[in-house]
């Protein structure tokens, strides 16, 4: 054996170490992995925000209204509400409704002594559509006594029962429109209505079909055609027509075809 063998022999043995070969090594070996394993999922990180619909607000019994109630929260309270009487003010079961409007927008005014409901909405009878804005009166502050005719709670949500009773004494501020819900038109198409008017009309005129307001206690309204005709422009003879759409009773009002220094 030669002298570096027997040194290297003597010093192993002197460590505790196992006479090995000195190329060997003695730490555990780690795998490395295979570049053909898959990849963990990808997932987000804890601040990515959700992007999910917020929970619609639902109407809740009007007793439990908080006085600061949120615009949405009286939205959805008093839009039912709305509804109901508006079926009951036109003498129609509330199904007439849900048939015959679609609401094109509401919102909550609040006015300084009191809070109102506003709701635009479109009536379809027939073939012909109108455009309403009705308002409801559904809180009224203590100063806010001085609105004529009004004897009811203050400082408090209006019930239905409560608004359909003081309904005639708040004026414009609650009206229901009178609407012909559930009948139909005597006229079968917009050409026949045409042609009952009078005279001689304009291609660009501007034709319109409106409800007319009418406030508790009046007659259930109709769908009224409005349109101005010429009966002789030479003499600036015209007349504003004013045809309903269901009875086919007409207003006729002569006015001038245009205004003349």
């Amino acid at each position: 054996m030669s002298r570096r063998a027997v040194m290297w022999l003597f010093g192993a043995m002197l460590l505790g170490c196992s006479p090995t070969s000195p190329s060997a090594s003695s730490a555990p070996v780690v795998p490395i992995a295979s570049a053909s394993a898959p990849a963990a999922a990808w997932a987000p990180p804890p601040w990515t925000p959700s992007f999910a619909a917020p929970p619609e607000i639902g109407p809740v019994a009007i007793e439990a209204l908080r006085p600061d109630a949120s615009d949405a929260q009286l939205l959805a309270t008093y839009t039912p509400v709305w509804k109901t009487l508006l079926a009951q003010k036109n003498e129609v079961a509330p199904v007439e409704v849900e048939r015959g409007v679609a609401i094109q927008s509401s919102f909550i005014d609040h006015w300084g002594v009191a809070t109102s409901v506003s709701v635009t909405y479109r009536v379809t009878v027939d073939w012909a559509t109108a455009e309403v804005t009705d308002s409801m009166l559904v809180r009224v502050d203590a100063k806010g006594r001085k609105i004529a005719g009004f004897s009811g709670p203050v400082d408090h949500w209006l019930t239905a029962d409560e608004i359909a009773k003081l309904a005639p004494a708040f004026g414009s501020q609650t009206t229901f429109t009178r609407i012909p819900l559930g009948k139909h038109l005597k006229f079968p198409s917009r050409a026949a209505a045409l042609a009952a008017l009078p005279g001689t009309r304009s291609p660009a005129q501007d034709d319109r079909v409106i409800c007319r307001v009418a406030y508790a206690g009046a007659a259930i309204g109709s769908f009224l055609f409005s349109s101005s005709v010429t009966l002789d422009f030479g003499r600036n003879e015209c007349i504003a027509v004013t045809l309903d759409l269901v009875t086919g009773l007409s207003e006729r009002n002569p006015e001038p075809c245009m205004i003349r220094d």
